[in-house]
C-alpha cells in the first residue's frame, strides 16, 4: 500500500494508479476503480474526492487525438414496474447504447456523424424476434449529447442480453461485444458499461464529408410543392360574344 497523498496512488484503491481518470479539478483515479463506483451510483457519477460530476467522456481515460473524436457507447437499461390483474409482475424495459462523440473543438456537434454502421441486440431465446438489428437511419439523434439505439420489451424475467457495436470502417477496433444483464433494480435506470473509442481524426473527416452529401441529396430530392387544388368548381368560360348588331 502506498501513501494516498502521492500524486500517482489512487485513493480508492490506496495503489498505484492504472489508466488513469481524471475529473475537471484534477483527481486521478484508476479506471477500474471508477468503474466500480460508477456502477454503484449509476446513472451519475460524482468525483470521490470532490463531488464534481463526472460525465462518460471524463471518467474514460482516452482523449481525442489531434482532429479526431473520442466516441463514448454508454450500455444500460431502463425498466417501469407494472402490475396486472393476474397478480403476475411485469417489466417494460428498454435496453439500449447511448453513443456520444466528443471533439476537441467544443462548438462542433459530431453526434450526427456516420460513425455507427449498426448495434445488434440478440435477447432471450422466448422474444421474437430474437436478434434485432439498428442502424443510424432507424434512429435519429436522442437530444443535444448523444444518440440512442434501444429496443424495448415486456417480460418479468432478468437474462442476459448480447450487444456488438460495428463502427465505422477505419475506427481500430471496429467491432465492441458487450454482454449486459438486464436489471430491475434502483429507480428505473441501470447502465452496466462505459466505453470509449477513438476516432481518427481521417475518420472523422471522412464521416463529416459523407454527412454534408447526405444532407445536400436530401435537399435537392426533396419534391417541388406544388399549389393544392381549390375545391370551388371552375368558372365555366364566358359565352363569345357576337359582332353588333347595326342600327336600324
Amino acid at each position: 500500500m502506498k501513501d494516498a497523498q502521492a500524486e500517482d496512488v489512487c485513493p480508492i484503491c490506496m495503489d498505484e494508479i492504472h489508466s488513469s481518470v481524471e475529473c475537471v479539478n484534477g483527481h486521478a483515479f484508476c479506471h477500474a476503480c471508477l468503474e466500480r463506483v460508477y456502477r454503484a451510483s449509476a446513472p451519475r457519477l460524482s468525483c470521490p474526492i470532490c463531488r464534481v460530476d463526472m460525465d462518460t467522456t471524463i471518467r474514460n481515460p482516452v482523449r481525442a487525438p489531434e482532429g479526431g473524436a473520442v466516441l463514448t457507447m454508454r450500455i444500460g437499461n431502463t425498466h417501469v414496474h407494472e402490475h396486472r390483474a393476474d397478480s403476475r409482475n411485469e417489466h417494460q424495459w428498454d435496453a439500449y447504447v447511448d453513443v456520444s462523440v466528443a471533439v476537441q473543438d467544443q462548438s462542433q456537434d459530431a453526434n450526427d456523424l456516420p460513425l455507427v454502421d449498426e448495434v445488434i441486440f440478440n435477447l432471450h431465446p422466448t422474444f421474437t424476434p430474437r436478434t434485432v438489428r439498428l442502424t443510424p437511419t432507424t434512429r435519429p439523434p436522442l437530444h443535444a449529447g448523444a444518440r440512442r439505439f434501444s429496443v424495448t420489451r415486456r417480460g418479468w424475467g432478468m437474462f442476459e442480453i448480447g450487444i456488438r457495436v460495428v463502427l465505422r470502417t477505419g475506427v481500430v477496433p471496429r467491432t465492441h461485444t458487450f454482454r449486459h444483464m438486464l436489471s430491475f433494480d434502483g429507480d428505473g435506470s441501470t447502465a452496466s458499461h462505459a466505453h470509449a473509442v477513438i476516432i481518427p481524426r481521417e475518420v472523422l473527416e471522412a464521416a463529416h464529408e459523407e454527412n454534408v452529401r447526405r444532407r445536400r441529396a436530401y435537399t435537392y430530392s426533396r419534391p417541388t410543392r406544388r399549389p393544392l387544388p381549390s375545391s370551388s368548381p371552375p368558372i365555366p368560360p364566358s359565352p363569345p360574344v357576337g359582332p353588333p348588331v347595326p342600327p336600324a
